[in-house]
């Protein structure tokens, strides 16, 4: 990520998740990706995530909840630690009409100060999820699922370089 400016640093897009489990707990709906972010620029990025519920709706109504997630790993010549940015998201409870579009953003400052972690501590690698539930109905071509997922991690200078 070093080599880049401000704008989308980290992506990917046209993720999907057919076998979503029945329930109200929240579940990774994508593999967790792990990038190598030694050298980025200290600073706030954010890091949003989106995606569109599938399924049939039952007769009383269903719940649904999306949320991102980052694990940011720092090192030292000496130590590393890892530092989840969890919380957030939305949830919905008892929805009986057509399904929300779901997104979570939040911000993800990489400074290890910020984190309490020394301050030769560099960040070194962020692992991205994508996590949610749904309670929706499945039937023949209509499997309960979460399509059109994206997510991106980005920073914008705003002319601070």
């Amino acid at each position: 990520m070093q080599i880049f400016g401000a704008g989308a640093q980290l992506e990917n897009a046209g993720l999907g998740n057919t076998n979503v489990v029945n329930g109200t707990t929240f579940n990774d709906l994508i593999t967790p990706e792990v990038y190598d972010i030694s050298g980025v620029d200290i600073g706030d990025y954010t890091f949003t995530a989106v995606g569109n519920l599938g399924g049939v709706i039952p007769g009383g109504g269903y719940d649904a909840g999306f949320r991102n997630e980052v694990t940011l790993q720092y090192a030292n010549t000496t130590h590393s630690a890892n530092i989840p940015i969890t919380g957030g998201g939305v949830t919905f409870t008892n929805i009986t009409g057509a399904p929300p579009q779901l997104t979570d953003t939040k911000k993800v400052e990489l400074d290890p100060t910020a984190h309490s972690l020394p301050a030769d501590m560099k960040p070194v690698q962020a692992t991205m999820k994508i996590q949610g539930y749904s309670t929706l109905d499945t039937a023949n071509s209509f499997p309960r699922s979460v399509g059109n997922m994206a997510y991106e991690m980005k920073r914008i200078t705003k002319g601070e370089k």
